[in-house]
């Protein structure tokens, strides 16, 4: 139709127009007496197209059947599901269960910490290593489960204007300008900034696992 610069124009049009009053009045302006032949000597067509492949009724008597004694079946299995006694659910009593409080969920952590720790002034203290942490901060887990050295074995190294947590295994790299602190357990580094290093030791993570293979 593109190659031959063919345009063709749809349009809806009512069927039976003919034969029935009603649709005839709502018919478009546009429509002529050979639109409702044509769309006339369609129906005729699409109804011969269907009987020509309408299949016979013993392929469909065996089904048709089927599907009646289905929809008999449903109505008696409804039926008799009305007339059974209303049945008690006993569902769980979720309200009997009552979560751990914050502070209940600390002191459990404390109770299996290496730590001997003290809770005074929103702040978590080891009495041993004299390291301290505040209750509410998100890596208390991990300063719970780090190593506790007492306080005269702790080492703290200073860099810049802070000190690093004692619970890490500082090792010193570089030369007279250049020094490198790294942790043995964690793998955090640090040079000009403590950044990681001023926090409690934990399990290395990615970037600490590949320190330690540096």
């Amino acid at each position: 139709m593109e190659n031959k610069q063919i345009t063709l124009n749809l349009y809806w049009m009512p069927s039976h127009t003919d034969t029935d009053p009603k649709k005839a009045a709502k018919a478009p302006d546009w429509m002529r007496p050979w639109h409702v032949q044509g769309n006339k000597e369609t129906d005729n067509l699409a109804e011969a197209a269907g009987r020509l492949h309408e299949l016979p009724p013993y392929v469909t008597d065996p089904i048709t059947l089927k599907l009646t004694n289905l929809k008999l079946i449903q109505k008696r299995l409804v039926e008799i599901t009305k007339l059974l006694p209303k049945r008690e659910h006993h569902k769980p009593n979720t309200t009997d269960i009552q979560k751990p409080t914050k502070r209940e969920i600390l002191l459990e952590k404390i109770a299996s910490s290496n730590h001997q720790c003290l809770i005074h002034n929103n702040r978590v203290t080891c009495t041993i290593c004299a390291n301290s942490i505040p209750r509410d901060a998100e890596n208390i887990a991990d300063f719970l489960e780090s190593p506790c050295l007492p306080r005269e074995y702790s080492i703290s190294y200073m860099i810049g204007n802070n000190h690093t947590h004692s619970s890490h295994n500082i090792e010193i790299y570089g030369g007279v300008y250049i020094y490198i602190y790294i942790c043995t357990t964690c793998g955090n580094t640090a040079h000009n900034k403590v950044l990681q290093l001023r926090k409690p030791c934990s399990r290395p993570k990615a970037h600490g696992k590949v320190n330690l293979r540096a």
